[in-house]
């Protein structure tokens, strides 16, 4: 596990304070299928995604569960790397607790999914 921080310096009243955030990093490597869900062991990391055939203008989804996720916990999401043909989008959506949704579309017209990929994630 690897970790990111992240430092914020701001002068209130003549007075400089400062503030930091540090959370680990992680790579999640998801088995089975593309739908299979990850746990996953920190609030920031890479999920690598197993090889996916998604049609043209399709999507699939999985679960990405974490104890520390509640209702309000804000998820971003993005792609990372991807060498195959399509075009995926990622996003996060369902956020519960314990868990989200990751769901991976193809926006090309014409050409399906055929590799897996790397997505990263955080939340707060």
């Amino acid at each position: 596990i690897m970790s990111q921080s992240l430092k914020l310096v701001k002068e209130i009243g003549g007075v400089s304070c400062t503030y930091g955030v540090s959370s680990p990093k992680a790579t999640i490597t998801q088995t089975g299928a593309g739908t299979s869900g990850v746990t996953l062991t920190a609030k920031s990391g890479i999920i690598v995604t197993t090889t996916v055939a998604t049609a043209t203008l399709g999507s699939f989804s999985f679960i990405a569960s974490n104890a520390n996720i509640t209702p309000s916990t804000i998820v971003n999401t993005s792609l990372q790397g991807y060498g195959g043909t399509g075009i995926p989008i990622v996003s996060a959506t369902s956020v519960t607790a314990g868990s989200f949704t990751v769901v991976v579309n193809n926006a090309h017209p014409t050409t399906a999914l055929s590799a897996g990929m790397k997505i990263s994630y955080d939340f707060y």
